[in-house]
């Protein structure tokens, strides 16, 4: 049942077969860097600001979770979401100039999208 997504979890079940649900809480942010979406070739090297971008924002996201204050932890959050936003800027502008193949800005885009989406999502249960 193991679809190789750390952002689900994988169950089991007998009627229903394999179910994948989305994880949740913290896991569900800090998991996006541990998918294996964006293709190899694309990550050796990156362009260093994008790759600084993405840096921060896993950096801001592990801190924000360690946090037992809502408060630091809602501001620490939001600033993730805003290097999230960077990157994605980043990659969308160099997709489209053609200093990062279409493929490879494509797939950090996306999870860029998918990220800031999670992050979305947790903002409520945490601020």
């Amino acid at each position: 049942c193991d679809d190789d997504d750390p952002c689900t979890m994988d169950v089991c079940g007998t009627a229903a077969g394999c179910l994948h649900p989305a994880v949740t809480s913290w896991d569900s942010v800090l998991c996006v860097f541990e998918r294996r979406v964006i293709p190899f070739e694309c990550r050796n090297p990156l362009p260093e600001p994008l790759a600084a971008r993405l840096e921060k924002a896993e950096l801001l996201l592990n801190v924000a979770s360690a946090e037992p204050h809502p408060r630091p932890a809602c501001r620490t959050l939001k600033r993730a979401g805003r290097s999230a936003r960077k990157a994605q800027r980043f990659a969308t502008r160099w997709r489209d100039s053609g200093l990062l193949p279409f493929h490879c800005g494509q797939a950090i885009v996306d999870q860029m999208i998918f990220l800031r989406a999670r992050i979305q999502e947790l903002r409520p249960g945490v601020c």
